[in-house]
């Protein structure tokens, strides 16, 4: 099935793959989401915090202009993982330091294993 965007150009995020930080707890999430659409590939994120900083917010998975769309899943992966550090970057909530390794560990780690490209 072939992901189709709304009238505004959004993808639905449940149309892609998400790669959630694990073991987060109290209503604290991170994940990016990653899809394929004619031989490129867009990403998005979403997060909310907790403790006193209660931030949170979002990316939508559509192509954009102000950043490129990218010819491989890894460095999607890879652009929405810094775009997301940089957003939390300040962050003093009590999850927030493991999200930050999870998310350079994404960046400078080895590649995300692709299950389903695999199987293709």
């Amino acid at each position: 099935m072939k992901a189709e965007p709304n009238e505004n150009g959004v993808y639905p995020k449940h149309a892609g793959e998400y790669i959630a930080c694990p073991d987060t707890k109290n209503g604290i999430h991170c994940q990016i989401y990653v899809l394929e659409v004619d031989g490129v590939w867009l990403g998005a994120y979403s997060y909310q915090m907790g403790g006193t900083d209660q931030r949170g917010g979002g990316a939508p998975l559509a192509k954009r202009t102000r950043f490129p769309d990218h010819g491989d899943r890894q460095s999607c992966i890879k652009h929405e993982a810094e775009r997301l550090l940089k957003s939390i970057e300040t962050s003093d909530c009590k999850q927030a330091p493991r999200i930050r390794e999870w998310l350079l560990s994404l960046i400078n780690g080895p590649d995300q294993f692709d299950l389903f490209g695999a199987a293709a």
